[in-house]
């Protein structure tokens, strides 16, 4: 996620037990959880919207009032993470955005809109590049 605020917290709450992608009525199961995760700060990510990187795949995220515009964002995001952090040629960024890529709403209940654009890492080794940063 970008910090652009000195201090800034995370805070993690919302925990679902099942919830499909989009929670489309408003609503998953909802339940109390304990959670643990693990922060690591990266200044070499120059990045404007949060992303998701773990150990099997890549995601880029955007929320707008306008689903389509959340898409586009999405879109740009990942294109430009793969080009510019992984060294990717736009063409071999675009093929595997194209034939790997998953395009998944995320929740469409709000205002703003949630839309994510995630790569498993598995099929970015089909293509040359640089390297991942993670």
């Amino acid at each position: 996620m970008p910090v652009s605020v000195e201090g800034a917290l995370l805070a993690i709450g919302d925990v679902h037990a099942v919830m499909g992608d989009g929670e489309v009525n408003g609503m998953g199961l909802e339940i109390g959880a304990e959670v643990e995760v693990t922060v690591r700060v990266r200044k070499d990510l120059k990045i404007q919207r949060p992303m998701i990187i773990n150990a099997d795949r890549i995601a880029c995220i955007d929320s707008d009032p306008d689903i389509l515009t959340a898409k586009d964002q999405v879109l740009k995001d990942m294109g430009k993470y793969l080009v510019n952090v992984c060294g990717f040629s736009s063409t071999d960024a675009c093929a595997l955005m194209s034939f790997y890529g998953n395009l998944r709403f995320c929740q469409v209940v709000n205002p703003q809109k949630t839309v994510r654009m995630e790569i498993e890492k598995q099929y970015m080794e089909l293509f040359e590049y640089k390297t991942l940063p993670f």
